[in-house]
């Protein structure tokens, strides 16, 4: 799965999506989606903003395109959005190998998901606990390692 979405990163040239970026308008702020009561858009851009960001070693910068995700989705009162940018934060803590984070937001995505029987992002929520039984800590994960 990584190597395709490596792949649509990359391009079949090899061009990398930091150089694309790069050339894109970097707003000051994320109120201008708010304001404009498209709530969801925003919430999803700060998933993908905080995925290219650990793939680019940004990973305090990852850290708080996650959290604000989830706040957006809280102060919005977004309750599938909040199930929604959980699993995604899961799937980044995945990709650190944080095997106690991943299991933190496992849980809170299949309660809440239980709980509004959002089915989808229970599966997701079983998967991220899923992978982090089938991956048990290693010893260098169990170092802190995120990524090497």
């Amino acid at each position: 799965m990584f190597e395709s979405a490596n792949w649509c990163v990359r391009g079949a040239e090899g061009n990398s999506l930091q150089n694309a970026a790069s050339a894109l308008p970097r707003r000051e702020s994320r109120s201008e989606s708010v304001s404009c009561g498209f709530s969801k858009p925003a919430r999803e851009s700060l998933f993908y903003e905080a995925l290219c960001e650990w793939h680019f070693g940004e990973f305090a910068s990852s850290q708080a395109s996650t959290a604000e995700a989830i706040s957006l989705a809280k102060e919005l009162n977004d309750i599938h959005g909040l199930a929604g940018s959980l699993f995604f934060a899961g799937v980044i803590a995945q990709c650190a190998r944080d095997h106690i984070e991943v299991e933190r937001l496992a849980s809170k995505i299949i309660e809440l998901s239980t709980q509004r029987k959002f089915a989808h992002w229970l599966a997701g929520g079983i998967a991220l606990r899923g992978w982090r039984v089938a991956f048990p800590v290693t010893r260098r994960a169990s170092r802190g390692s995120k990524r090497e």
